[in-house]
């Protein structure tokens, strides 16, 4: 064909109501001046869309604008979906088809809806707060709440998702002018001991025509009308000085009952008096005195890890332990992971090595047995 015509690669987004102009190119390619009329033929804009200037005539070589005027009416559904159109180019001399193209269109809803975040209550093991939306649209809406909790650094789940974040009411009918309000409660995921863990708080509002047609459809999930997000901090169920006492007084209660159970001579068949393991026996996988550095909760194994590579990483040279493999370290009802070094020579050693260290590891402690 001697005609050619160009159509934006982006995405055509028109709204409802709203008139929207895109600029085309028509081209021609040939040896002499071609009139031609311009129209869009297919898709659901074919109704709602016209071209400006209507006729044109470029001469031999050279390319002139068009401007496509989409004008959907007020009714038109908003929609996810992507939707081509065909920009057709006919030929006044004999009604032929001189030059097609396709673009692409999206019809989204006006920006209508605005949506504020308020926090209303924040406690060690939740944050609530009020997301108001108002709609200063020309319809009214009925919007579905959609709150997700994520924590930073953690990849989402899918299932607990929704444990994590609930919405109440999960559904706002908002009139024309009007707003409503909904209550989001989040419930982070707390460390064990010590560190605090930073927290995201999305809340999405989506339109609930356009989510159930994706689900009858099997499409993707429509785009929220609004979003708000809060971030925040949980804290850990256990503050780093009480986990340090604890610690402490494990191990000392282990240490004492250790000397009472040997003078009082009642030390099971398989250890001599001296403490010393018989027969086949496995070996205790610590050594005393050790530097006690770090206490974890049996299910925190990947902090455990994290911290162990971090502290490693400025020379400690740590280790991670299952306090129930060892009978030098306590280990309450469940057990812990703990980060130790041992091997060292005296406890005066091991002194110096968390003085050393202090800065890093404020919670290193000395343990002689």
């Amino acid at each position: 064909m001697t005609v050619e015509i160009t159509v934006p690669r982006a995405t055509v987004t028109v709204s409802p109501g709203v008139e929207t102009r895109v600029r085309i190119q028509v081209s021609n390619n040939g040896d002499e001046r071609t009139p031609v009329r311009i129209g869009v033929v297919r898709g659901r804009a074919a109704a709602w869309a016209q071209a400006e200037p209507a006729v044109v005539a470029a001469a031999p070589g050279e390319s002139t604008s068009v401007d496509l005027v989409f004008r959907p009416p007020a009714t038109v559904t908003p929609q996810a979906t992507l939707q081509p159109f065909t920009v057709q180019a006919e030929d006044l001399r004999d009604g032929a088809v001189a030059a097609r193209a396709t673009g692409l269109l999206a019809v989204s809803a006006p920006d209508t809806l605005s949506a504020r975040l308020d926090v209303r209550r924040t406690r060690r093991r939740t944050v609530t707060v009020a997301v108001t939306v108002e709609n200063s649209g020309t319809s009214s809406v009925t919007l579905g709440v959609r709150p997700g909790l994520e924590m930073v650094g953690e990849t989402p789940s899918r299932r607990k998702a929704p444990r994590r974040a609930t919405a109440r009411p999960s559904l706002l009918s908002i009139a024309v002018g009007g707003s409503g309000e909904t209550l989001v409660t989040g419930r982070p995921k707390r460390a064990m001991f010590g560190a605090r863990r930073p927290y995201v708080l999305t809340v999405h509002c989506v339109d609930v025509a356009d989510e159930t047609a994706a689900a009858v459809d099997d499409g993707d999930p429509p785009a929220p009308l609004a979003t708000v997000t809060h971030a925040g901090i949980a804290r850990a169920r256990m503050s780093r000085p009480t986990a340090t006492i604890v610690g402490l007084l494990l191990v000392g209660s282990l240490a004492a009952g250790g000397v009472w159970v040997a003078r009082m001579g009642v030390l099971p068949e398989r250890f001599t008096t001296a403490g010393g393991l018989i027969g086949n026996a496995p070996k205790d996988p610590v050594t005393a005195p050790y530097a006690l550095v770090d206490v974890f909760a049996l299910s925190s194994l990947g902090p455990a890890e994290a911290t162990r590579d971090r502290l490693n990483a400025a020379g400690m040279n740590v280790r991670v332990v299952d306090s129930r493999k060892s009978g030098l370290i306590a280990d309450g009802a469940e057990g812990f992971h703990v980060l130790i070094r041992d091997g060292f020579a005296s406890p005066e050693a091991v002194k110096a090595y968390c003085d050393q260290y202090k800065v890093l590891a404020p919670n290193c402690q000395v343990v002689t047995s």
